[in-house]
């Protein structure tokens, strides 16, 4: 329990995260059981189901939900379990017109909003540089960003970010191995600091 208006539930997967789509289903089944039967045991009956994750839980119906939502923020690859997910929801909220692109489905349009306050920076970081702020994972293009830090060894390049591991010899060269001086990396830091940095 959260707060009053609150609660937070978290579950595991029963069973391994796998491609074979007979377990996954299984697992999507066994995980809204569980929940189902928690709802019921606190008569919760009027459930609204609102997801972001386009891997799991793709069955909102198992949950005898009154509605059924995928906010779909980013342009994933449209796999099985996605297309899926958005054959089984009554309705789509998407960031961009183009996250509706092939899809015939009741939806919304809510483009991606910014606060005022995130115009106005209350620290000067000091310096010029190239700043990427994101996840630092397999969909970026390690082989690029290395010929860009070679290209221009004058440019102070700031990376900010959660790193994941990433079996690649460009990313080992940059991160790893820590080859180029003129590139910098930061752990992920608080959104309401990043304007100052994004100002800069």
């Amino acid at each position: 329990n959260y707060s009053e208006s609150l609660t937070i539930l978290n579950y595991n997967n029963r069973l391994p995260f796998t491609r074979f789509e007979f377990i996954y289903l299984l697992n999507d089944y066994l995980i809204c059981n569980t929940l189902g039967k928690w709802f019921n045991k606190k008569r919760i009956n009027n459930l609204v189901f609102w997801t972001f994750d386009p891997y799991r839980l793709s069955q909102p119906q198992l949950l005898n939900s009154v509605k059924s939502i995928f906010f779909r923020v980013d342009q994933y690859l449209l796999l099985k379990r996605e297309r899926r997910l958005i054959a089984n929801v009554d309705a789509l909220i998407v960031t961009s017109k183009e996250l509706l692109k092939g899809i015939n489905k009741s939806s919304l349009t809510l483009s991606h909003g910014i606060g005022e306050s995130e115009f106005t920076p209350d620290q000067h970081i000091k310096g010029d540089f190239l700043l990427y702020v994101g996840n630092i994972d397999f969909r970026l293009n390690y082989e690029l960003i290395e010929v860009l830090l070679k290209k221009f060894p004058a440019e102070h390049f700031l990376f900010i970010g959660n790193l994941k591991e990433y079996k690649n010899e460009s990313y080992k060269n940059i991160f790893k191995k820590k080859l180029y001086s003129n590139f910098e990396y930061h752990t992920p830091i608080h959104f309401k600091e990043l304007k100052n940095y994004i100002a800069a």
